[in-house]
């Protein structure tokens, strides 16, 4: 029987794509001034939302209580660093694709002592989760721990915090950048990618974890504002400046009449030094500064940037983006100017051009679709997917056949929206289609649901408890996340007795040859993280019939991607009734995973479904890919005597055979592609044994 064909595809050259959108005219959701009287018991929403916040644990003495006249504007509020916080229970939390949040503090002396372990200056319990806290270990950094797709952070790199002077601090989200500002000015960002969706019960708490000690925050606090949308960095530099108050009335004043404010305008004035705009009165409605087709009015009411012709850096033109959702023309596209992928399916608008047929030949230069849809065919996968995939986005009868169904249990009931889970979603859809891929969450999920899916994989966004026990013995191929690689002695799956937790960033070195490790080499080490991230190791007793096919790069006994096929020996002595992978990946993890790492998760689910060759005997496989400017090296395994045949392809179709009768070398077989096409950033190899 001959083995199924190997693939693997080469990136010759890589291209970066962000956006970035800012409004000058966001909506004020929250504004706590703290210029109550000494006393109160409520802080009283300025905004003008009745989003007012309860004074809790307070003892309303010269530690606990607010301070008339001594705040950075006016009154401030001072917390003891004991159990005080300003609870809000309103859910008033943004739930768009951008917003800010804002606040000046004064610490007191010891608030910030080497040893404490953390202050929660923001606390809230909606998803995503966000704290501007002191991190562990006493660095001394403020930062902002969020979960827009995944948990993750973003640090000041301010480190040091004078009890003698006011901060400011901000944090605004764009739709593609979480970014950190201290005194007007911006010190970090990271990416952020995903939409705000606030779930849990939307408790904010100011100050402290609901007046956990552990945490609680010891100091002065002025002017906390929530925004739905991200700020400007002027409109933040403002606000750091002169105030809450004083930004407000600026935001306001349109001193010429013409319906622009005067602090939006200036932007426009400061772009420049050598045209004629001195002042806000030169600049008008119907000019169009930065000629892109839109004009100053109508980029004030689409909040785009009036002084970049490409607010979203699509190389389309802002005035040709017109934002009704509509194609009509290359020159009315309907797209969104401040997002560069407006339909979210993975192509970018500038790519995407109904009125441009499908191109096999270069389907991700030309896939034909539109920027508005993200499934023009209307036949369940995505553009992206198809593209990828190798069929024809625009033809509903063109579909990816892959002979697989995947179950992913998450935390959140309905959709996908704890944790990373959401990330993990669109990594599985976009690389198998959204056919072939279904969401359940713990709670719903029974056992047996998982009899007709090919493979099963848990989160672990979930509480264990709500999963435990329910898939265990179950046929079906399972991938596990944390929780389940082993609890009280044998585990959950019997593959491992223990699992300590590491905090760090993190890299593994390869150790068998398989499928999943495909294009690594054996000793090589692969970098899993860009940052510290959650992780836990299989150790202690392993199952006699697993394999480890990595380890942590630290430690040898540390093992990484712990494997069992179906019918090999579990710690108890039992046959697994199943193929099993634990993973070790926690849910705050997958979208800090560099490429590498979504490489392993990807080829472990093609192993758990068969997709890639048995595990038994040397893995049928392309070892190394070495392209240059002028060829690409590729070197397999191969057995004494064999054939092979190499085809290659620019989208995973019409295939072009660029030899047959490929005669083995021995245990590995080396072939040369000297005949590279002009202009293709990615070529993808089949090789099939004779």
């Amino acid at each position: 029987m001959k083995k199924p064909p190997f693939f693997c595809s080469v990136s010759l050259f890589a291209a970066l794509i962000s956006t970035t959108g800012y409004s000058a005219h966001a909506d004020l959701l929250v504004w706590w001034s703290f210029d109550e009287e000494a006393g109160s018991d409520v802080v009283v929403d300025q905004s003008g939302n009745d989003n007012d916040g309860d004074l809790i644990n307070f003892d309303f003495t010269e530690e606990s209580d607010f301070v008339p006249d001594g705040g950075k504007f006016g009154g401030a509020i001072l917390f003891d660093g004991f159990d005080d916080y300003v609870g809000n229970a309103t859910d008033f939390q943004p739930k768009g694709e951008a917003f800010t949040y804002s606040y000046f503090f004064k610490p007191a002396e010891d608030d910030y002592a080497e040893g404490h372990e953390r202050d929660d200056h923001i606390y809230s319990n909606a998803r995503p989760h966000f704290s501007f806290s002191r991190d562990n270990g006493g660095d001394g950094q403020l930062g902002m721990y969020y979960n827009i797709g995944a948990d993750t952070q973003v640090k000041t790199t301010t480190s040091e915090w004078s009890s003698e002077e006011w901060h400011h601090v901000a944090w605004t989200y764009n739709g593609v950048d979480v970014v950190i500002y201290v005194n007007g000015v911006e010190e970090d960002s990271q990416p952020g990618g995903g939409v705000h969706t606030v779930q849990g019960d939307g408790r904010f708490n100011l100050g402290s974890n609901a007046g956990a000690s552990a945490a609680a925050y010891n100091g002065f606090m002025d002017d906390l504002t929530v925004w739905d949308e991200a700020l400007s960095p002027s409109d933040i530099l403002t606000i750091a400046q002169d105030g809450v108050a004083q930004f407000l009335e600026q935001r306001n004043v349109d001193s010429d009449g013409d319906d622009l404010p005067d602090i939006w305008e200036q932007q426009i004035v400061d772009a420049s030094e050598d045209d004629a705009i001195a002042t806000v009165t030169d600049v008008t409605g119907d000019a169009d500064f930065d000629n892109d087709g839109s004009s100053n009015a109508n980029e004030f009411a689409k909040s785009t940037d009036p002084t970049d012709p490409d607010t979203d850096d699509d190389t389309l033109l802002d005035g040709v983006e017109t934002n009704t959702g509509i194609w009509v023309s290359l020159s009315d596209t309907g797209t969104n100017p401040g997002k560069a992928d407006t339909d979210e399916d993975g192509l970018t608008d500038n790519v995407e051009n109904p009125d441009l047929a499908f191109d096999p030949a270069k389907p991700a230069e030309q896939p034909g679709t539109n920027p508005n849809t993200g499934d023009s065919d209307g036949d369940g996968f995505l553009d992206l997917s198809e593209v990828n995939l190798g069929t024809d986005p625009t033809d509903p009868a063109s579909k990816p056949e892959l002979g697989t169904r995947i179950l992913f249990v998450g935390g959140a009931l309905g959709d996908p929206t704890t944790g990373a889970d959401q990330a993990v979603m669109d990594f599985l859809v976009e690389r198998y289609g959204e056919e072939n891929v279904d969401y359940v969450g713990a709670d719903e999920a029974q056992t047996g649901d998982e009899l007709e899916y090919s493979v099963l994989i848990l989160s672990s966004t979930f509480g264990s408890g709500s999963a435990r026990g329910k898939f265990q013995d179950s046929i079906v191929p399972i991938l596990n996340w944390e929780e389940a690689i082993a609890r009280d002695a044998a585990g959950e799956f019997a593959m491992a007795s223990d699992r300590p937790k590491d905090n760090s960033e993190h890299s593994i070195v390869i150790k068998v040859e398989h499928p999943i490790t495909a294009g690594f080499d054996v000793d090589s080490t692969v970098q899993l993280t860009d940052g510290a991230a959650e992780f836990w190791w299989a150790t202690g007793d392993l199952a006699p019939g697993s394999v480890a096919l990595a380890c942590d790069d630290d430690d040898d006994l540390n093992s990484f991607l712990q494997i069992i096929e179906q019918g090999d020996e579990l710690i108890n002595g039992s046959p697994s009734p199943g193929r099993r992978i634990m993973l070790g990946f926690t849910d705050a993890t997958f979208n800090v995973l560099t490429d590498d790492a979504l490489t392993l998760f990807g080829q472990a689910v093609d192993w758990l479904a068969g997709l890639s060759s048995s595990s038994s005997g040397t893995p049928f496989q392309v070892t190394t890919i070495e392209p240059s400017e002028t060829e690409v090296t590729l070197t397999f395994t191969s057995k004494e005597g064999g054939s092979y045949t190499v085809q290659r392809s620019a989208a995973l179709s019409d295939w072009l055979e660029l030899t047959d009768g490929l005669a083995s070398d021995g245990e590995a077989t080396e072939y040369v592609d000297s005949s590279l096409p002009d202009e293709k950033s990615e070529l993808y190899y089949r090789i099939v044994e004779e």
